[in-house]
């Protein structure tokens, strides 16, 4: 993304679809983790402009983090409702939570939240810098609220009208 070199593509994306899609394949690692998955989706979310490559990446990042760090028999909870010309994402886990002095930079580049306890064999600390990186491209905001032996929330935030130029989705069709 930071070189340049990949073309985002500005498609409708049936948010609803995207989201359950991303969830495919982790199913099978929340059965064999006994970690609780539940998806609780507005029945009439609307679709939205931008790359289904890329935001599915960001839910898939969210959500294998979550269970990361959710022990057996927690719950990760994906969550999606429109407000406002909004569309709103949430990835909440029972997990061990982040140290309010991590949550500042939790975003940044390289940035791991150290667990002597857990390590993440391959893990730099890019994730959430990249997953910051496509919402914000997208027009949106990205953010964590959590509470150190409950848990976090992950959310981001998409407007239904940002098609890549800040036109409105509607008018993208016209030629």
């Amino acid at each position: 993304l930071e070189a340049g070199t990949y073309q985002r593509r500005n498609e409708p994306i049936a948010l609803r679809h995207l989201l359950e899609d991303a969830l495919t394949p982790l199913r099978l690692l929340f059965q064999q983790q006994e970690v609780q998955l539940e998806l609780a989706l507005d029945t009439d979310l609307p679709e939205l402009w931008g790359d289904p490559q890329q935001l599915s990446w960001v839910i898939n990042n969210l959500v294998s983090n979550a269970l990361r760090y959710t022990p057996a028999h927690g719950k990760v909870k994906i969550s999606a409702h429109c407000e406002n010309g909004t569309v709103h994402v949430f990835v909440a886990d029972t997990g061990r939570g982040i140290p309010a002095e991590a949550l500042a930079t939790i975003f940044d580049k390289f940035v791991q939240v150290k667990d002597a306890k857990e390590s993440t064999p391959g893990s730099v600390g890019l994730g959430l810098a990249i997953a910051r990186e496509v919402v914000e491209g997208h027009g949106g905001k990205i953010g964590v609220e959590s509470e150190l032996g409950k848990g976090s929330t992950f959310y981001f935030t998409l407007p239904l009208t940002q098609n890549g130029n800040g036109s409105n989705a509607s008018e993208s069709h016209r030629s």
